[in-house]
Parts: structure tokens; C-alpha cells; sequence
């Protein structure tokens, strides 16, 4: 799970006026990051399959949330790299990714 003291020394070189969105930014991905960890482990515990009142199999319902937050969350990676001054750009994104790899 992401910690927001890495993000946030990540961004430490952004402009003044563009740290509250940031820091918002990275108060969404924190806990997007958190849910995300939460959900995969409901998964992997009950399965991906899911069915209707009707009895017929389809997604399950945790897989749907996951998908959604995970798309969600992406966003929010990429709208906190647009924020990177470009002269920390290349640097950043390869800390950044090696941040959300674990």
C-alpha cells in the first residue's frame, strides 16, 4: 500500500500554488490504494464469479468495484505526473513506478 510520505517527497519540487490539489491528489490515491488491497484480497477469498437473483452467473460485484476504482485510480497517477515540473518528469515517473511496484 502506498504510503503518503513517499508520495508526497515524490512531489516535493512542484510549484506552490499547484500542493493543495496535490496533496489532495495524493490523499485520493492513498486511499484508493488501501481499497484496492482490501478488494483484491475479497477476491482472491471469493472468487470472481457472481450471480443474478436469477440464479444466472456473471461478474462479481467486488470484481466490478475493483475494476471501476482501478481505472480510478490510474487517473489519479497519471493527473499527478502532469504535475511534475518537466525538469523532475523522467526521474519522478521512474521513482513513481517503482513506488507503485512495490
Amino acid at each position: 500500500m502506498a504510503t503518503k510520505t513517499k508520495l508526497k517527497k515524490i512531489f516535493d519540487n512542484i510549484e506552490e500554488d499547484k500542493k493543495t490539489i496535490v496533496d489532495d491528489l495524493i490523499n485520493n490515491a492513498i486511499y484508493m490504494s488501501g481499497l484496492l488491497s482490501k478488494l483484491k484480497t475479497e477476491i482472491n477469498k471469493n472468487g470472481v464469479i457472481g450471480y443474478t437473483a436469477t440464479g444466472n452467473i456473471t461478474e462479481s460485484p467486488l470484481v466490478r468495484s475493483y475494476n471501476n476504482l482501478l481505472k480510478n485510480y490510474s487517473s489519479i497517477i497519471n493527473q499527478l505526473i502532469r504535475y511534475l515540473p518537466p525538469s523532475v518528469k523522467s526521474n519522478s515517473v521512474d521513482e513513481l513506478t517503482k513506488f507503485l511496484n512495490g
